[in-house]
């Protein structure tokens, strides 16, 4: 008798550590989900200029910005792209210049902080004549 009640005491055992196993784990899995929703509806918030061959070898100012009466306390500004020279990137509110190139690159221009719905970016090439660069922003 004493060996069915621990038995049975054994098993009421193994079976709360699954259950709370099995919770655990579904947990942590929903967390992953809304993890990687979250980063895809930011993603797509981005809005996006794209410079292309035919543009790509002349230098530009890039005006960005939103119409918008909300106070911006931030702007994400990611840029990515690849060209066969160099170039210099610059976010001209900020200071921020980058060199790039030639190759692929990916850049974060994001200041710490920055309080205008405008912003310029100054695309200076130098010896480029093939490539795409994709600038992405969000002013928040």
């Amino acid at each position: 008798m004493a060996n069915r009640k621990t038995a049975h005491r054994t098993l009421r055992l193994t079976k709360s550590r699954c259950v709370r196993f099995t919770l655990v784990s579904l947990l942590a899995g929903i967390s992953v989900f809304a993890a990687i929703v979250g980063v895809l509806v930011w993603l797509t918030r981005l809005q996006a200029v794209t410079i292309t061959d035919a543009e790509i070898s002349r230098p530009r100012t890039y005006e960005i910005g939103i119409e918008s009466e909300r106070s911006v306390t931030g702007l994400t500004l990611l840029i990515s792209g690849e060209i066969d020279g160099r170039a210099t990137l610059t976010l001209e509110e900020y200071n921020g210049v980058h060199k790039v190139g030639p190759g692929k690159f990916e850049i974060d221009m994001s200041p710490h902080e920055y309080y205008s719905s405008r912003a310029s970016v100054t695309y200076s090439p130098m010896n480029v004549s093939n490539g795409r660069i994709a600038i992405r922003y969000d002013f928040h």
